[in-house]
Parts: structure tokens; C-alpha cells; sequence
């Protein structure tokens, strides 16, 4: 059962202040409707301040940015909503069994890099 959650996104500009309450929405209909309202403040402001709320019954989280651009909220946006609605991001399943293929400690960094994207693996095991 998912939980009911209520959000608040306040967007404080030079020309204005907008405020757009959300409740009850599943987690892609709120992002939706929400990066929908900054794509239209953004029309007339290159930098604002972001306060964000989200309330899920058991505690209430405030999070507060100052002077950001667009990609930035929507970064912070986006990292938000996964928190609030506790969403988990899965890692592709990697295949280990080709690694017997190779010589890894007899390959150059170019090479390595090659064949972790030849065979899937996640971006984040690619830059480490």
C-alpha cells in the first residue's frame, strides 16, 4: 500500500513567487506535474530560490536551495521525490562469468573501461 503524500513547491524569483500544492499523487504523476509548473516559471527567470516540502504523515521534510538555475532544481527535485517516495534504483544484472575471459591485470585502463561498457555495468561502476 503506498502512502499518501502531500508536497509543496514554493519557487521565489526576481519577478514572482509560485507555489504549487500537490496530495495524493503517486511519485511519476508528482514529478510530472511539478517539473510541468517550473518549466513554466523558468520561462521568465534564470535563477530562483527553491523550498520544497514533503509530508508523509510521520514526519515532514523541508529542503531549501538559494539562487539555482533549472537543471540544478530539477536535479534537487528529482533527488527529493526518490527520497520522499522511498523510490530505490536497481542496478542492472551484470553478468560476472566474462571476466575469466580476460587478462584484466594485463589490460590498459582504455581497454578495461571498453569492457565494462561492453558488458552493461552501471556508470557508476564505470567512473570508480
Amino acid at each position: 500500500m503506498e502512502e499518501y503524500i502531500s508536497l509543496k513547491v514554493e519557487l521565489r524569483g526576481r519577478r514572482e513567487n509560485s507555489i504549487l500544492d500537490l496530495e495524493g499523487l503517486e511519485y511519476t504523476e508528482a514529478e510530472n506535474r511539478i517539473f510541468r509548473f517550473i518549466n513554466m516559471v523558468f520561462r521568465g527567470e534564470r535563477f530562483v530560490n527553491l523550498r520544497i516540502e514533503g509530508d508523509d504523515g510521520k514526519a515532514k521534510i523541508i529542503r531549501e536551495f538559494e539562487r539555482i538555475n533549472y537543471a540544478e532544481a530539477r536535479e534537487r527535485i528529482i533527488e527529493f521525490l526518490k527520497f520522499i517516495y522511498k523510490v530505490e534504483e536497481s542496478l542492472p544484472e551484470v553478468e560476472e562469468s566474462w571476466l575469466t575471459r580476460y587478462d584484466i591485470e594485463n589490460l590498459s585502463q582504455k581497454d578495461k573501461l571498453l569492457l565494462l561498457l561492453k558488458h552493461n555495468h552501471p556508470n557508476e561502476w564505470v567512473r570508480s
